[in-house]
């Protein structure tokens, strides 16, 4: 993953453990060490990143993952959070983090929830079921509604999109397969890995 936040670029290398941070032309400032980091955000002056919490590994009895909490100033981890198994995406709302759970190291036995922290206490609240392999999450314009996507199991299960009201916790399917997507104004562009261009 990588984002620009408060003039700072923030690139995450996944297997190198490390999230390196840059000046805006790309000149090293330092990193932050973080075992199989995998995405990050940003809220109020701090970075989340999440990370597997372990080597590379199809593991039945992997452990558990944590999200870091980054002091941007500082530039070090001043806090962590243990979500679900092998998070990836994750967005804030500026009051809550949301964390998609993929469980991709312990396959057949995904992970299917989407873990809540609440960061003025940086815990864990609750999960929400949503399917199996979570990935990538967006907010919608008004922030009412995340889109959540599935991964599948690769074999009988689809990858899919869902649609997750935040003010009732409803789950709904969407028609879209998308591999990586993008919020822009009050429209969803995403792209699929046989080549069709969606829009919603």
């Amino acid at each position: 993953d990588i984002a620009i936040y408060g003039g700072k670029l923030y690139a995450v290398i996944n297997v190198s453990g490390k999230v390196e941070i840059m000046d805006l032309q790309a000149r090293r400032i330092s990193s932050v060490d973080i075992p199989n980091c995998r995405s990050i955000c940003f809220a109020d002056g701090y970075a989340y990143v999440s990370s597997y919490a372990g080597p590379v590994e199809i593991n039945p009895n992997y452990q558990r993952g944590y999200v870091a909490k980054i002091d941007t100033v500082s530039l070090w981890i001043v806090d962590t959070c243990h979500v679900g198994y092998q998070p990836n995406g994750l967005v804030s709302d500026g009051s809550n983090l949301y964390v998609a759970n993929s469980g991709g190291y312990m396959a057949p036995n995904y992970d299917s929830t989407l873990s809540v922290i609440s960061l003025s206490d940086f815990c864990e609240t609750k999960r929400i079921p949503i399917a199996v392999n979570l990935d990538q999450i967006v907010y919608d314009a008004n922030r009412n509604t995340l889109y959540v996507r599935s991964q599948g199991d690769y074999y009988t299960q689809p990858e899919i999109l869902y649609e997750l009201n935040l003010l009732t916790e409803e789950v709904k399917p969407m028609p879209v397969a998308f591999k990586r997507m993008h919020l822009l104004g009050n429209k969803l562009y995403g792209y699929t890995g046989i080549g069709k261009n969606w829009q919603m």
